[in-house]
């Protein structure tokens, strides 16, 4: 064969190729937004999905655009990375500091999504589409919360529309719109979004209502329950009497209609406990403000580094509800510690017979009780603890205790007392059997090895302490007479 006809026969074969065989081209990149495409509404911290279709493009990236402002659709983007484009879809958490002018909702975007080949930042843009219309994006209207409030005026004047963002104006809208009447509770329920609230009345147990509607979310706000108005009453200390500083103490009352608060969280509702100085009532000492629905009273000690004498009441409120409270009728006092003073008479005594302890107390606690103590010549403790009578309502306490004292140790004993745990001053007193016989008055007596010479007087020693004063009483030497010490210490001291 001819190198003509080989050439010729290649020439049909690539002719009849190209004439069969369809040569495909390279597709064109595309991107078509299908939501949110126009008259959605989205709102803050919820999931909303953002679909597409793609065709040759390898990613894509999205924006949240507002048509108002300039360029927003190329620097507010919704997620900081290139996406596959054959995903199809994004799931957006919205978060509003994302939201260009987000500061003031509802307002209204599109999205913008461009196709990409690569993952680089500021990749070629191949591809691009908007949203067909706009869409809004709204605030969140939840979560809700059901509060308790509490009546006191009848109310009855509906005020229309006005904005309420806090509780304390939620309360007072409720109230004067005649939600409730005086000496009744309400549960109402409210969002946290504070938007307008239109006020429209309708009846409710008799009384008068509201259910409330926002202008934006579309919530229905409502009354929930009614319920008796809870009250709290101080019973102690509720005016007159003292308090001692660094003393336990104990502060009572009663309450009523206590429920479940429902807010926040479902927690009950707890108490605070106070006290008043009546001088300075704006700065209250807090003694506590975590005590249970259930408790009655709270006990404390009232340490003088916590607060100083003075005038002063006391205070329970609730916690939750700082106008449901009750203070102390009048003021009580609060004083510092007082020192007790004890005398004894007499200073010697003879076993069998008695000895009387007399008090001098004032500015002690009122009604506080006293306790007697009496120490033997060896240390130890004939009374300890000894209740013997309590202080006046004054806080004073002047009185008198006799007791015997039957047979013991023959020497010097001490006593004090005690009030509210402060110790008063020890006396001493000396003790001793009565000697069966005496010597007859003007004797005088000594032990052999003590030069103290003693006179007897009504069968009682006296101590003639200077050679002046034995001459000068017309004593003679030669009368002093020598005794054992048991003999001698069977005489009691002459006062």
């Amino acid at each position: 064969m001819s190198k003509k006809t080989i050439f010729l026969l290649i020439g049909l074969i690539i002719v009849s190729v190209a004439f069969f065989v369809k040569i495909q081209p390279v597709a064109a990149a595309s991107i078509i937004i299908t939501s949110p495409n126009g008259g959605e509404q989205w709102k803050v911290n919820e999931v909303s999905r953002v679909n597409w279709t793609a065709s040759g493009v390898n990613y894509v990236r999205i924006y949240i655009y507002d048509p108002t402002i300039s360029d927003s659709g190329s620097v507010n983007y919704i997620y900081d990375g290139a996406i596959l484009a054959s995903q199809g879809y994004y799931d957006w958490t919205i978060q509003q500091n994302q939201l260009p002018g987000g500061s003031t909702l509802p307002r209204n975007y599109k999205i913008r999504i461009d196709g990409v080949d690569t993952t680089a930042i500021g990749a070629e843009v191949k591809t691009q589409d908007y949203s067909d219309a706009i869409f809004s994006i709204v605030a969140s209207c939840g979560p809700y919360s059901d509060q308790i409030i509490y009546g006191s005026t009848s109310g009855g004047i509906v005020w229309g529309s006005n904005p309420y963002t806090d509780d304390s104006d939620f309360n007072k809208a409720a109230l004067h719109a005649g939600l409730i009447s005086a000496g009744q509770t309400a549960t109402i329920r409210k969002t946290s979004a504070g938007y307008l609230y239109n006020f429209t009345g309708s009846a409710f147990n008799g009384v008068t209502t509201l259910p409330w509607t926002t202008g934006w979310c579309g919530v229905t706000v409502s009354l929930v329950s009614l319920g008796t108005t809870p009250s709290v009453a101080v019973t102690s200390p509720n005016g007159g009497g003292t308090w001692n500083l660094d003393t336990d103490q104990t502060i009572s009352w009663t309450a009523t209609n206590i429920t479940t608060n429902i807010v926040p969280s479902g927690a009950d509702w707890t108490f605070t406990v106070k006290l008043i100085n009546t001088a300075a009532p704006s700065a209250p000492v807090i003694l506590t403000n975590t005590l249970a629905s259930t408790a009655r009273s709270y006990s404390f000690n009232l340490a003088s580094n916590m607060l100083g004498p003075g005038s002063y009441k006391a205070r329970v409120e609730l916690y939750n509800n700082s106008a449901i409270f009750d203070e102390s009728d009048s003021a009580f006092s609060i004083v510092s510690l007082v020192t007790p003073s004890l005398t004894i008479s007499p200073t010697n005594v003879y076993f069998g017979e008695t000895y009387t302890f007399s008090g001098a107390i004032t500015g002690a606690a009122a009604n506080s009780s006293i306790y007697f103590y009496l120490q033997r010549p060896d240390g130890t403790l004939k009374y300890e603890n000894y209740y013997i009578g309590v202080t006046d309502s004054a806080g004073a306490f002047s009185g008198q205790t006799t007791q015997p004292l039957a047979t013991g140790q023959i020497g010097t004993y001490q006593s004090w007392v005690k009030i509210n745990g402060i110790e008063s001053n020890k006396v001493s007193f000396t003790a001793s059997s009565k000697p069966t016989t005496c010597f007859p008055d003007g004797a005088l007596i000594k032990l052999p090895d003590d030069p103290k010479v003693y006179v007897i007087i009504n069968c009682q020693k006296k101590w003639i302490k200077t050679a002046e004063e034995f001459k000068d009483d017309g004593y003679k030497w030669e009368d002093v007479k020598e005794t054992s010490s048991p003999v001698l210490q069977a005489y009691s001291d002459y006062l």
